[in-house]
């Protein structure tokens, strides 16, 4: 846990020193929201912002990672996604610059949540759970045990499990439905309650 929460403090001052726009997504924020599970990378969108990304990068550099800004501004320019590594442990930063239409829209929505001493900016509990959703994609040719073997459909359960009243199902299931994943929400919702009658 001590690798997992110096790079998040790293990265905290690299932020705010930039003053970049951005939200932690995937994993980190699995985690953050009460999965116990390890990652190795640390998911966040940023602003598509050229001075405010190079001000990111350099500030990245100064607090111990592995920024190299020839592919940084690659990334830049052709909207690829970049990774970072931590010169101080095996993790890494993975950055997403917010162009599509959904990066743009968790980057407004994310709110502030407290981790130790510091505030990080991350997914609201229904865009963690739809971007787990959209990773896994349908799940059609599949059998049950196999999908409860996929990790990201058991963080989507962990994160469902704990938080199950305070999540806006309606927003969900329309997502869900406006990228034709609606079948892979409804048989995850369908597992869920199996389980619950199981035990």
């Amino acid at each position: 846990m001590g690798e997992f929460e110096g790079i998040l403090i790293r990265l905290h001052s690299a932020l705010q020193e930039s003053k970049i726009d951005y939200v932690l997504v995937g994993g980190v924020t699995v985690i953050l929201r009460g999965r116990i599970r390890t990652t190795m990378d640390v998911d966040l969108i940023v602003q598509n912002d050229r001075d405010a990304f190079v001000a990111f990068l350099k500030a990245l550099k100064k607090y111990d990672f592995d920024v190299d800004f020839e592919q940084g501004m690659y990334a830049l320019h052709e909207g690829f996604n970049l990774s970072i590594f931590d010169n101080l442990s095996p993790l890494r930063l993975d950055i997403k610059l917010a162009k599509q239409h959904n990066d743009i829209q968790v980057l407004k929505k994310g709110e502030m949540y407290k981790y130790k001493n510091i505030m990080l900016k991350i997914a609201p509990l229904e865009w963690i759970l739809f971007g787990k959703i959209l990773y896994i994609g349908l799940l059609e040719d599949l059998k049950d045990g196999q999908i409860l073997e996929i990790m990201d459909v058991l963080d989507f359960i962990s994160v469902w499990n704990k938080n199950k009243n305070s999540i806006d199902r309606e927003w969900l299931t329309q997502e869900c439905e406006r990228e034709s994943l609606l079948p892979t929400l409804m048989r995850i919702l369908n597992l869920i309650e199996q389980i619950d009658k199981e035990f």
